[in-house]
This record gives structure tokens, C-alpha cells and sequence, in this order.
């Protein structure tokens, strides 16, 4: 299976023979993007949403209906997760 990912304008293809997982896709990921900043992956479904892939079911899921042309999408995350732990505890 061939999955495009997307970083702006920068597209590299990943190559899986057996079904792949999140696990796989962000080591992908951090070997030929090297990202600097978080970030989370998507793909944006048929009404044009950016559906989040947070599990390997998500993932699933998207691969068994995306008509096998999938493409997944890296957008940095604009709160740092630092920021964001802080704020969780904060409120706890």
C-alpha cells in the first residue's frame, strides 16, 4: 500500500506491505520530515473536514474507505503541549 503524506507543500510516499499503523506513519514521519514542532496527522474526508487520526482503528478505518488513494496531512499544533498540560492541570 502506498500512502502519500503531506507537509505544505513537501509530499513523500510511504511504502507498507503489511497494514500500517500510527506507530509506523509517525516514524515515517520523523525520519524524512524531521519535524521541529508538534504536530498531529488527518485526512480530510468527502465533505472537505480534517478528520484527526488519533488510533490505529481511526486509521482503519480511513484506509478501508478511502477509495485507495489515501493521503494523510501533518499540520503543526498551534498550543504547545507544555502549554496545554499546564492548563489541563490547572483546571483539575
Amino acid at each position: 500500500m502506498l500512502i502519500k503524506i503531506v507537509l505544505d507543500s513537501q509530499i513523500r510516499v510511504l511504502s507498507e506491505k503489511n497494514t500500517p499503523t500510527l506507530h509506523g506513519i509517525y516514524q515515517f514521519i520523523k525520519k524524512t520530515f524531521q519535524p521541529t514542532r508538534n504536530y498531529f496527522i488527518y485526512y480530510t474526508d468527502e465533505e472537505g473536514d480534517q478528520i484527526i487520526l488519533d488510533t490505529d482503528i481511526d486509521l482503519k478505518n480511513y484506509l478501508e474507505n478511502c477509495n485507495n488513494k489515501p493521503k494523510i496531512y501533518i499540520k503543526y499544533s498551534e498550543i504547545e503541549s507544555s502549554t496545554l498540560d499546564k492548563s489541563v492541570h490547572d483546571n483539575a
